[in-house]
Order: C-alpha cells, then structure tokens, then sequence
C-alpha cells in the first residue's frame, strides 16, 4: 500500500511495489545487499515494463556485467550512476556522479541525475564503466591517504611539526581536494569516519579484482591494501572508530574515510 508522506514523496510498503514506478532509484552498501533485494527476490521479473532502474550503489565490475544482462533479460533499463563525494553533500545537491549506461537512457534519466547532482560525468555505454571508475576514484583517495600519513611519519621523526609540513604539501605539489579534506583530519587527529572503516574500505578489494581479472598488475593497490586491513583489525570497539592518540599516524589516518 503506497501512502503519501510529505508532498512529492510517497512511501511504499514492500520492494516489489517501488518497481512499479517508471523509475527507481537505488542505494545499497554492496553486491550482496543488492543482490539480495533486487535479485534473489525476483523483483526484476515482476517490475512494472518500461522500467529504468537507476542504481547508484558501489558495486564491483563484475557484479555490474550481471546486473546488466539480468535487466536486460528482463526488458529493464539500467543506469549505473555510483557517487563520488564524502557524507552530507548530497543534503545540499552537491553529488558528484559517474554515469555509465546505454545513451539513450541516460539521456532520458538526464534531468533527474541533473536535479540532485552537482555534475553527471557520462563515462562510457556500459554500466560497469562507470563503476570501474569509482572503484579506481576510491583507490586513489586510498593511496593518497597513504601518503600523506607515510609523508607525516617520515618528517616528524626528525621533530618536523606536521601542520607545517602538510601547508607545505597543500602549497606546492598536492593542492587538490582529496589532500585538502583528508590533511585537516590528519593534522589534527580527528578521524571521525563518514562510513566504518570496514564499509568505506570495501572497495578495495573490488579494485584488485579487476586488475586480477583482466591481468593488470596494481602493486600499489596490494601495499595500501595491506595498510588498511592493518588499520580495520586494530580498531577499537564495533564502530570503526580508534583511539588514535595510541595509534601510529599511518594506522590512524584510515580512519579518517
């Protein structure tokens, strides 16, 4: 039974009934949360025809191949427009999102994505492209976050303050958004997370299969890898939160994601 909550926002009871709609968007942690709800639960075979299903989880290439023959299978469009920025911009329509799918739909999708994003970035005809390229975002917001704590470790050891050394980064050679977010955090040590560290580490892996799948090498993926699984197994407590005036500042800053 579908009720009308606020103007314009309608509530609906189960699952199967938002695949009613001409168009549904979706937001689920990973592949098997959106597996589970969409795909175990044959919502695809029930949808409403003409259905464009939007789907702006992060999810792994491979998992996106899947969708994408499942929705066609099923006479369903299938847009793929995973988002890239921290908590809390998406409040002010301020997303940033990377959009694969077959032209003609996400053409037609355009004023929605248009509507609560500050810019859709059209990446390729196949929604595994666009995933592939959040997956490749987060891997180097990853690497960069390695650095920077590698940078701090090295230059406080022979008693260099870290906020100098980080205005000096931010000044000359890494002045980008990224750097800019995650040194504040480092500098003062507040490492209050957007997601658990476990969650917001969780592409990762997805990366690696890539590289594992088509025979590309990412060594340096494999190292930061290592770092953040250190990090995730020597928190503290269930919330992926650290006490991080015990923690090296290599460790501590995984926590900042």
């Amino acid at each position: 039974m579908a009720r009308e909550t606020v103007e314009g926002i309608t509530l609906v009871d189960r699952p199967a009934d938002a695949f009613q709609a001409e168009v549904l968007f979706t937001m689920l942690s990973d592949d098997a949360a959106t597996r589970e709800v969409v795909l175990d639960s044959a919502l695809l075979e029930g949808a409403r025809s003409g259905l464009t299903h939007v789907v702006t989880s992060t999810i792994s290439v491979a998992f996106a191949d899947g969708l994408a023959a499942r929705h066609a299978e099923a006479g369903i469009g299938f847009v793929s427009p995973p988002v890239l920025n921290r908590p809390g911009v998406d409040a002010k329509g301020e997303l940033n999102m990377l959009v694969g799918g077959k032209e003609d739909t996400v053409a037609a999708m355009e004023p929605l994505l248009t509507s609560f994003s500050k810019k859709h970035w059209r990446l390729g005809k196949t929604p595994a492209q666009a995933n592939a390229a959040k997956l490749a975002a987060n891997m180097m917001v990853a690497m960069a976050i390695e650095a920077m704590a590698e940078g701090i470790v090295l230059t406080e050891s022979v008693g260099l303050d870290r906020s100098r050394f980080l205005d000096l980064i931010l000044g000359t050679l890494f002045a980008g958004r990224t750097h800019e977010t995650y040194s504040a955090q480092i500098a003062l040590g507040a490492f209050e997370p957007g997601f658990k560290t476990k969650l917001g580490l969780k592409d990762l892996p997805l990366a690696t299969e890539v590289g594992v799948a088509t025979g590309r090498p990412l060594p340096l993926l494999d190292a930061v890898r290592g770092r953040s699984s250190d990090a995730v197994l020597s928190r503290a407590g269930g919330d992926g939160l650290v006490d991080h005036g015990r923690c090296h500042p290599s460790r501590s800053a995984w926590f900042a994601i």
